[in-house]
């Protein structure tokens, strides 16, 4: 067997070289920062440094302490990953004097320059449902004299932006991600054969009071050598998947299949336990197993006197009494019974004002806004909810209500035994940090809230190793890297669920950013009345496949689901191999689109395309890659013929695919031994 895409050691031992450089000369950290009116870059003389040194498994962890006379003191957090050649780094700024401290400002996380000719920029258009180029490649040249500077639209750090990139220069490159779940901001400037990133909060401009403490965004860098794109995008999946990904008792989260409860006009204050165990138990009793159960917005109450008339009425925590009358107990039993897993949907950080919810008892919790912006307008805003001035923002950096909101969400989750924490975060909070700064200090509530919401999550963890959480905001909009180190991103957007091209475009971007997403043939219009379709379901093979049915509508039709479901079942163990794009990205529907998954190691991978229904070409070739050409390859398409063809011909003449208009081929291969 052959071997996954991984660094070489030359690549390690640059990146090693790198670190060991930061390390013993802190003056040339790439951190820079003006503090009392001085500008510094690194961490030079006027500063006292102190080091340790931690080494854990995949990672080496050192941090530097460097002490002002002052009484600043600037925390640097560094991680080396020795076999993956990455680095990187947080640091923090801490007041450890008994006295408010100077200006601290135009504060740069990285501040770095790469040399090397030809610079070129890789990235994507972030998450928006009115923008159906949402998660678009895009790529540019970065030529002297030029300034590319790029952040995400109202506070959250994926919504329009997106924080990862991969800088090609020279004879290698360097892949960039940026952690920071919030309004953070890169700057690319060209120069002769060089390249300058400054990134960091997108504002930050205050003073620290004693005992304060701030921190920047992580700083991630990748480091390869050559400019092959394939081996750019495996490299950097391969480092997610090993190193960044929250795992389960050190396991990797596994595939899934899910089922949601649907209603007429898919009501979600019409869920209830009951129903929830009718639908899991319609499947498992057709030998169809259900890996989660996923219960999404409207179980909760309005107040603790009324129940909730639309979903978005959020704020109160406790269920419904009539619909789940015991907490999510009685589900979650029946579930862990039959091998099943209890998903819920929270959403904490939007409190919708005027429903007599327990916290409106505590405005000393709630950030509001004075105006109204037509820049953060939402996609209810016609109803009132998607202004954010129809809600309050409670404040996570506020420890009192942190506290508060652990125990509250702590008591849901014990009493119900859930298993999948989904936070969604359902309006643009840029307006509330911005107007409830204090004077002279700019950023500050930003960075606290943003502290806040990662200790929220990280006790959250604490309390319940085994419980997974599913990033959430309006869809895909808060998915940078801190939020995925605790996290998964199962749903990547709001955008219409319809729209098969789009879906699948959307796919070919995400398996080489995301290793792990979700999707669903949910509300669409290619299944009317509860019909299974067998394009709109397979338009949604990734690793957690989510399905919503009506299993007591008429029209409802177990043995196509569980048919047209089937091959998913196959695949899913090979979402971690090397991934390859096989045509260009494209939403058209007169075009083709594809991608290859192939594990060198196991010998074995897949390949799906999809023929759109106004693509005119009857036949598709695709030129396979990651195979060995001395090798020979079997090649099974699901639900007809199995073919054995030489890896040099798949390799360099390619495989030729036919399937009728609006229709996926699915094809497995494998060494034939």
């Amino acid at each position: 067997m052959g071997k996954r895409i991984q660094a070489t050691p030359a690549e390690c031992t640059r990146v090693r070289e790198i670190f060991d450089r930061y390390r013993q000369h802190p003056e040339d950290f790439p951190l820079s920062f003006v503090y009392g009116g001085t500008a510094y870059s690194g961490l030079g003389d006027e500063f006292s440094i102190r080091e340790h040194e931690q080494d854990e498994a995949n990672a080496i962890r050192q941090t530097i302490l460097a002490d002002h006379p002052s009484g600043l003191t600037v925390q640097v957090c560094m991680t080396l990953y020795p076999a993956y050649a990455a680095i990187e780094w947080t640091a923090y700024f801490l007041n450890r004097s008994t006295q408010p401290l100077p200006e601290l400002r135009d504060v740069l996380a990285a501040d770095l320059s790469w040399e090397g000719e030809r610079p070129r920029l890789y990235g994507n258009i972030g998450d928006d449902p009115f923008y159906t180029d949402i998660y678009r490649p895009v790529e540019m040249d970065i030529v002297p004299g030029m300034t590319l500077d790029l952040q995400p639209f109202g506070g959250r750090p994926t919504s329009m932006g997106f924080p990862y990139y991969d800088l090609a220069y020279g004879k290698g490159g360097v892949r960039i991600a940026v952690g920071w779940p919030a309004r953070w901001r890169c700057r690319f400037f060209g120069g002769l054969d060089q390249t300058r990133l400054c990134a960091g909060q997108y504002t930050l401009d205050t003073h620290l009071q004693p005992g304060e403490k701030i921190r920047t965004p992580l700083m991630a860098f990748l480091y390869y050598d050559g400019r092959d794109r394939n081996r750019s995008v495996n490299l950097w999946r391969r480092w997610m998947m090993d190193c960044c990904l929250r795992r389960i008792d050190g396991q990797p989260f596994p595939p899934k299949f899910a089922l949601a409860m649907t209603s007429e006009n898919d009501d979600l204050c019409k869920t209830s336990e009951e129903g929830e165990i009718h639908l899991v138990k319609t499947f498992v009793d057709a030998g169809s197993p259900v890996d989660v159960n996923w219960v999404d917005a409207g179980w909760y109450r309005k107040n603790p006197h009324e129940s909730v008339s639309r979903w978005e009425e959020t704020g109160e925590l406790s269920c419904d009494p009539v619909r789940y009358p015991t907490g999510f107990r009685a589900l979650s039993d029946y579930l862990h019974s039959v091998g099943s897993q209890l998903l819920v949907w929270f959403e904490l950080e939007r409190v919708l004002k005027g429903t007599g919810s327990t916290i409106e008892g505590h405005k000393e919790w709630l950030m509001e806004i004075s105006a109204r912006d037509g820049d953060i307008a939402g996609p209810r805003a016609e109803e009132g909810f998607g202004w954010c001035g129809a809600n309050y923002l409670p404040d996570l950096g506020n420890p009192e209500y942190r506290s508060w909101l652990v125990e509250e969400v702590d008591r849901i989750l014990c009493e119900g035994n859930i298993d999948i924490f989904r936070q969604d975060f359902n309006m643009e909070p840029i307006l509330f940090w911005t107007q409830n700064d204090e004077d002279g200090r700019l950023g500050m509530r930003e960075n606290l809230y943003i502290q806040g919401y990662l200790a929220f999550w990280d006790e959250l963890i604490r309390r319940h190793p085994r419980m997974m959480i599913d990033s959430c905001a309006s869809g895909g909009r808060r998915n940078d890297l801190e939020t995925l180190r605790r996290s998964l991103p199962f749903h990547k957007t709001d955008f219409d669920y319809s729209y098969a091209a789009q879906k699948q475009a959307m796919h070919q971007a995400l398996f080489a950013i995301y290793p792990y997403f979700a999707a669903a043939p949910v509300n669409v219009a290619s299944m009317p009345k509860c019909q299974p379709d067998r394009y709109t379901i397979e338009s949604c093979f990734v690793p957690f496949l989510l399905e919503c049915w009506n299993v007591d509508d008429p029209h409802f039709d177990m043995e196509k689901v569980q048919a047209y479901t089937a091959p998913w079942y196959r695949m899913n163990a090979l979402f971690t191999a090397d991934y390859y794009p096989l045509t260009p990205w494209n939403r058209e529907d007169n075009e083709w689109i594809g991608w290859e998954f192939f594990d060198a190691e196991k010998g074995e991978g897949f390949v799906q395309v999809f023929r759109r229904e106004n693509a005119p070409d009857e036949v598709l070739t695709v030129r396979l890659l990651g195979l060995e050409p001395q090798k020979r390859y079997r090649i099974e398409t699901w639900g007809a013929d199995i073919q054995i063809m030489d890896g040099s011909r798949l390799l360099e003449e390619g495989l030729q695919i036919r399937t009728p208009p609006r229709s996926s081929c699915i094809l497995f291969l494998s060494e034939d031994v």
